[in-house]
């Protein structure tokens, strides 16, 4: 491991390549003093490569004050790294940077989505989930169906039972279906109960593999005696 000066002399390589490797070696050696020279990189820096290491690196410190700069550069548009970005807010768990993240839930890319959803989720992003409902309810497109029940079900927000029981009963029997019969559980929706246990009797065996689990999670006492009677 180099020092710690040495490393700060890195860091104002006037190589791009030379500072990312600073960065990472600030975070290797825990170099905690370091942090605003970071904070600097992160909010200054010209490369997209050096921004997004820093990003990941003042994480992992937990320094929640890089969670407000993150967030404006992925609201700023800056895409060139946003998975890295949005992984570097789920690392902090700020709730106050979940604004930014939402409207990744919307884009193409399924490794960003998947990233938002989890992101999302280590903030306990509850304040969001009422504009993630409403998302979720213009959305047209059954993988990205997928992707808000998968967060609704981490945000526990029972208001969504309804669209969530929308996609269970639209079909077909896709990842879509699977990920709200989870979220269901999630949110503990009492009438989701009928369609679960019809589920666990049906042909669609990853919707009984997450039916057992949400009716375990629901625990209402009619679901025991619904499933001898089906």
């Amino acid at each position: 491991m180099p020092s710690a000066d040495e490393v700060a002399r890195s860091l104002k390589s006037d190589q791009w390549s030379e500072r990312s490797q600073g960065v990472l070696m600030a975070g290797r050696g825990r170099y905690a003093a370091l942090v605003p020279t970071l904070m600097d990189l992160l909010t200054r820096d010209p490369h997209p490569a050096v921004r997004q290491t820093a990003a990941l690196v003042l994480a992992d410190f937990g320094e929640q004050r890089a969670a407000a700069p993150i967030a404006q550069m992925l609201a700023a548009g800056d895409l060139s790294n946003a998975d890295m970005l949005i992984d570097a807010l789920a690392r902090l768990r700020n709730p106050s940077a979940a604004y930014a993240v939402l409207p990744f839930l919307d884009t193409d890319s399924d490794q960003i989505r998947l990233g938002a959803v989890n992101a999302l989720g280590e903030m306990n992003a509850v304040d969001q989930a009422p504009r993630v409902l409403a998302m979720a309810q213009k959305n047209q497109n059954r993988d990205k169906a997928r992707t808000y029940c998968m967060v609704i079900g981490r945000l526990k927000y029972s208001p969504a039972d309804s669209y969530l029981l929308g996609i269970l009963r639209a079909g077909p029997q896709d990842t879509a279906m699977a990920a709200s019969i989870l979220a269901l559980g999630n949110t503990r929706s009492t009438a989701a109960v009928p369609d679960l246990v019809r589920i666990i009797g049906g042909s669609y065996a990853k919707g009984r593999e997450n039916a057992v689990p949400a009716l375990v999670e629901i625990a209402h006492p009619s679901a025991a005696e619904q499933s001898f009677m089906h």
